[in-house]
């Protein structure tokens, strides 16, 4: 992949997982695998504290893809959730979808046979398990505004960190809590405060999303390393428990989506033309992710003939 080409994945890449971050049952971390960015993601956060300025160069691209998805995700992808729910649900469920065979893939050793020890099996089904059980915890919500709250929001926000491993959703955890609608009208309030210098409840606003903000960055950091650790460490077993998480994530995001409040009765609605268009987007979906991979696995296959070529030049020269 060229250097034009590779920053253009990443800031696709990037813009995807700001959405993901935005949406309920939609996983950033998924979007990362989907894209190839994955193990740079992980690898790129745990060294963050050690060496920012390189950090904050080589991944600027994600990070301004992810700044632009996060806001297009308030402002436009909430809007088609708000009215087009399941066709929109049902393309980032084939995005997912499509992307399922690619780890599958990787979960092979080097003669390219599929590969297990026991425990690659167990860890994937308890992370496909924890993937299918979170929409069913029961929702909390928030009632008032106090020292106890910030604290909350700062917990949640470590624990919102889960964003980083595919197929958990950091969304999710917030309205598990019962703090999603609070923290999207608290940044959506804040937006307009700078937007239209209106500074009513400004300062509340700001801690707020500074509570929490402050908690997700101590927790990015924290499961970051240990990711990366593992990614190096123990690869195989990782990639295993990233089938089963990726495995168990259509179900999530759909359960997700058909259960809630605000888009259970919409869905209810939609004619024949709706799913069709749904099942289509579906399609795309999948065939994007799919063909993504394939040009990626191109890619791979011109380097290692590259670099085959480089070392027989050198043979030639030496002898």
């Amino acid at each position: 992949m060229n250097k034009t080409k590779e920053k253009l994945n990443e800031l696709v890449a990037g813009v995807s997982i700001g959405v993901g971050i935005i949406i309920p049952g939609f996983s950033g971390g998924t979007m990362a695998v989907i894209f190839g960015v994955y193990q740079k993601l992980i690898s790129s956060i745990a060294n963050l504290t050690k060496h920012p300025l390189k950090v904050i160069k080589e991944m600027f691209f994600i990070i301004l893809g992810a700044i632009i998805g996060f806001g297009s995700g308030l402002l436009v992808v909430l809007y088609l959730f708000k009215y087009f729910p399941l066709q929109i649900s049902l393309f980032f469920t084939g995005l997912i979808f499509g992307s399922i065979p690619n780890i599958f893939n990787k979960c092979r050793d080097d003669k390219k046979k599929i590969t297990f020890k026991w425990y690659d099996l167990l860890f994937a089904f308890i992370f496909f398990a924890l993937v299918i059980v979170m929409p069913f915890i029961p929702k909390g919500s928030v009632t008032q505004i106090n020292w106890q709250t910030y604290l909350a929001l700062a917990l949640i926000g470590i624990l919102c960190s889960v964003v980083l491993l595919p197929g958990l959703s950091g969304s999710m955890i917030l309205l598990i809590a019962g703090f999603y609608s609070f923290m999207m009208n608290t940044i959506e309030a804040l937006v307009k405060n700078i937007l239209y210098w209106d500074f009513v409840n400004f300062g509340t606003n700001i801690l707020i999303c500074l509570s929490f903000g402050i908690g997700l960055i101590i927790g990015l950091l924290l499961i970051s390393k240990a990711l990366d650790y593992l990614m190096n460490k123990h690869q195989l077993t990782m990639y295993w428990i990233i089938f089963g998480l990726l495995l168990a994530s259509p179900f999530g995001v759909l359960f997700s989506v058909f259960n809630d409040v605000e888009y259970a009765p919409i869905i209810a609605q939609v004619k024949v033309g709706g799913w069709i268009i749904g099942i289509i987007l579906f399609i795309i979906g999948t065939g994007a992710t799919i063909l993504l991979d394939i040009l990626d696995r191109k890619n791979e296959k011109k380097k290692e003939q590259i670099k085959l070529l480089a070392e027989e030049e050198k043979l030639d020269i030496s002898l």
